[in-house]
């Protein structure tokens, strides 16, 4: 049985033996955001020990998007405050999302959000409440994977007669665990094909994909040194990823997209793996390969 860990500002990371808490879990899932003006206040404090103690971890941001492009901005946020290393990037639907948008374009707003995500190269899930199944046109939004609650008593312990009543890749059985001497948490374990090493490794989630046709049988070559690309569509100095050398560059482009104002090329290295780099053809250029 594998055991998943989601937190939020509702732990202190500080709480936890972190020692044995990489004994006993196999992964973490944290929280980045709630909506785009709540930055979640431990996130970066449990990203920084998952770190330092070796444990794998994806993010999540719950939803508090209004309309389809609000959830497109939303997602962005998402992307800026989300770290390089996650290894995937869930968004969370839940009443206070229900809330902030309404019902009738719910599933639109949350397909929105994913569909940015992906397009940013990022391995994609989808949680939302059990009692929501078959509601809203929830079960129809596309991710990579599906995850959902449900508890059944709820004592801290997985009740096989109580599995999620459609299918799904990873089921948060309990909000009443315990793991590195800490109570109550949440804990999920995989439910479906899905392997831990799908969910985790560091070479599942980048699939090389297609070029628009504008870019089709071009590469992108730096005219200059140390040109910074980056691990998502932003400027922040935190979503570096590394820099090129003059001359050198990517094999793949992708497209062309805006971030905050100012384009870049969404381009993959020969290994399939997406990032971002600046536009602007005073840094870079566009070759016949």
């Amino acid at each position: 049985m594998v055991k998943i860990l989601d937190v939020s500002h509702h732990q202190n990371p500080n709480s936890f033996d972190w020692g044995k808490l990489k004994k006993e879990i196999d992964g973490l899932i944290i929280r980045v955001q709630y909506g785009s003006n709540l930055d979640d206040t431990k996130d970066e404090i449990f990203i920084a020990k998952a770190k330092q103690y070796g444990i794998p971890f994806g993010v999540y941001a719950y939803g508090m998007f209004v309309s389809v492009s609000d959830a497109k901005v939303e997602a962005q946020n998402f992307l800026k405050r989300g770290d390089a290393a996650a290894r995937f990037w869930v968004l969370d639907v839940e009443s206070d999302t229900i809330e902030a948008c309404g019902t009738a374009n719910l599933a639109a707003a949350s397909q929105a959000f994913i569909d940015t995500l992906k397009a940013a190269g990022k391995k994609t899930g989808f949680y939302y409440e059990h009692r929501y199944i078959g509601l809203y046109g929830l079960d129809n939004v596309k991710a990579d994977f599906r995850w959902l609650p449900r508890y059944g008593s709820n004592d801290g312990t997985k009740q096989t007669k109580y599995k999620p009543a459609i299918p799904c890749d990873l089921w948060q059985y309990t909000s009443e665990g315990t793991a590195g001497g800490v109570k109550p948490l949440d804990l999920s374990d995989l439910n479906g094909s899905k392997t831990l090493d799908w969910f985790f490794s560091t070479n599942s989630f980048d699939n090389p994909a297609t070029p628009t046709s504008s870019f089709a049988g071009k590469k992108l070559v730096s005219k200059v040194n140390q040109l910074r690309f980056y691990s998502s569509p932003s400027w922040a100095d935190k979503d570096v990823y590394g820099t090129v050398t003059k001359g050198l560059g990517f094999p793949v482009v992708l497209a062309k997209v805006d971030v905050s104002g100012s384009p870049q090329y969404k381009v993959q290295n020969s290994n399939g793996k997406t990032f971002y780099v600046t536009a602007s053809n005073t840094y870079v250029e566009l070759v016949n390969k």
